[in-house]
């Protein structure tokens, strides 16, 4: 996930504000946990589109960077909304198309793209790429914390085709088998990247230089994770 001092990387200001606004924004409704919590912010962002603004900071530096960029789509923080609501009421997953499909329905910074980008109709291809690889290689650095949880990340039907099996305590037995499932999904990360590379010439020059540095900064953590599991698998 980005922070906010790597927005600094954008040089003009106008557009690092609206960056910074608009992924806050996202990151709010990325941390609601519950239905309720969710259902309460959709509420006052259908109340915002309706033309009443909330008292809530938040909203009111949102309405501010709205009325200087009037061409962002807001619509996508519903569908962001929405689906989350949706994978809260259906928390397995169960063949990699319902994986990737959750990729590209739950990262924060493929819909900072989606909400910014002034072509976005024409970059959602792209953009799904940023947000495949975004979420996949979120799976794969905290996929043990993931694991204590019981959020969605493997797919079903993945676990059973390597044979993964479940320990006692409910959670993916960590052996030769789920390394072999890590470097699959790896392997997918790796080929994403590499069809995002001959599609960032579609993009303007402050968005290519956040999602280089982003993807830069995936590769050095997937890179670090591969590293400690193939240190660990020579231990069993």
């Amino acid at each position: 996930m980005l922070q906010d001092k790597d927005f600094k990387l954008i040089k003009d200001k106008k557009i690092r504000n609206l960056y910074q606004t608009i992924y806050s924004h996202l990151k709010h409704i990325d941390q609601l946990q519950t239905v309720d919590e969710l259902k309460a912010h959709e509420t006052l962002f259908k109340a915002y589109k309706n033309g009443y603004t909330s008292n809530h900071k938040m909203f009111k530096a949102f309405l501010k960077e709205h009325l200087s960029n009037p061409y962002i789509y807001i619509d996508w923080f519903q569908v962001f909304i929405t689906s989350k609501i949706d994978y809260l009421n259906r928390p397995k997953l169960k063949h990699l198309d319902e994986l990737l499909k959750y990729c590209e329905l739950q990262s924060t910074f493929g819909y900072l793209f989606l909400i910014t980008d002034t072509l976005a109709k024409h970059h959602v291809g792209f953009i799904n790429l940023i947000s495949r690889i975004d979420i996949l290689s979120y799976i794969l650095i905290h996929d043990l914390d993931l694991d204590k949880t019981h959020l969605p990340y493997y797919p079903q039907n993945l676990i059973q085709d390597f044979g993964i099996e479940y320990a006692m305590d409910g959670r993916l037995m960590k052996n030769e088998k789920y390394i072999a499932l890590w470097e699959y999904i790896h392997f997918k990360i790796q080929g994403f990247i590499k069809e995002l590379d001959t599609a960032l010439i579609q993009f303007q020059a402050h968005e290519v230089t956040l999602i280089t540095f982003y993807i830069e900064h995936i590769g050095l953590k997937l890179k670090q994770k591969r590293t400690y599991l193939m240190d660990y698998i020579k231990t069993l």
